[in-house]
């Protein structure tokens, strides 16, 4: 199905997860979310692989959109193939955005100076191709702000954001937009909801990030699914004390601002 986002129609949009990475197959995934007005899910890549996968799903379905990227757990081998294989994906007009990439300080094994690299000349090539990026952060934040103050033609979304008040205002000043997932959810994610509550709405977007961060009460019981979307929006509706409608028409407007759609809808 595809949606207009000219359209006056209310529906909910996942702006990142990982639909190869889930045990229930994705035809049976998207007639559930169809089923629950979830009708634009963005697959994005972290490794050559789930690119390429991400490429075909949304070649495939039209509710699916694709970003291509190297994660920085997946920084290695030849960084100039690389680029040029992703030049060649570019040209095919089905990809909204390069991602995800970023610095990760705690769980990669890939060195920081390498991660560094990968991650500069990727934000290089959207700035290129004038694509938004998908950045994943881990305990990062200086090392993020200093990358990004180089690229400052940029724009893109740090995704399941969960720094602090102080970086979430020195990006929304640098014009990024920041991406929840069902973590915030969790009682210890204070931090994270205080960000939810206090930040702008036009810099606003949710996601899954399925099949991690199943939102509670599911939690430990479901693999996370971009069936939870709406959980998702009904809790960060109630953290900002919002409506829900006038929070998804918001959401709808930010995401087709930042991604474009650069495809046929």
């Amino acid at each position: 199905m595809r949606v207009d986002p000219k359209s006056n129609n209310l529906f909910f949009i996942d702006s990142h997860c990982h639909l190869p990475l889930l045990k229930e197959s994705t035809p049976v995934v998207i007639e559930k979310c169809a089923s629950l007005s979830v009708l634009t899910i963005l697959n994005v890549g972290f490794d050559v692989e789930s690119s390429l996968q991400s490429v075909q799903l949304a070649k495939t379905y039209p509710a699916i959109d694709a970003s291509i990227g190297i994660h920085p757990h997946y920084a290695a081998g030849s960084l100039l193939e690389t680029l040029e294989w992703m030049e060649m994906e570019i040209g095919k007009k089905y990809i909204v955005a390069i991602g995800e990439i970023g610095l990760d300080t705690v769980r990669s094994k890939t060195s920081l100076s390498a991660q560094i690299e990968w991650f500069e000349a990727q934000l290089a090539l959207a700035e290129k191709y004038d694509l938004p990026v998908i950045i994943h952060n881990r305990e990062a934040d200086h090392e993020i702000e200093t990358v990004l103050l180089r690229y400052k033609k940029v724009r893109g979304v740090l995704h399941c954001f969960s720094s602090g008040i102080e970086f979430a205002s020195k990006m929304l000043s640098m014009g990024w937009f920041l991406s929840f997932s069902g973590n915030c959810t969790y009682p210890k994610n204070e931090i994270m909801r205080n960000v939810i509550q206090q930040m702008p709405s036009d810099r606003l977007l949710l996601e899954t990030d399925a099949p991690y961060l199943t939102p509670l009460p599911f939690r430990g019981i479901q693999e996370n699914s971009p069936i939870f979307m709406p959980d998702i929006y009904d809790f960060t509706a109630r953290v900002r004390s919002e409506n829900k409608s006038k929070l998804m028409d918001q959401i709808a407007k930010n995401y087709f601002l930042l991604f474009n759609r650069n495809r046929v809808v």
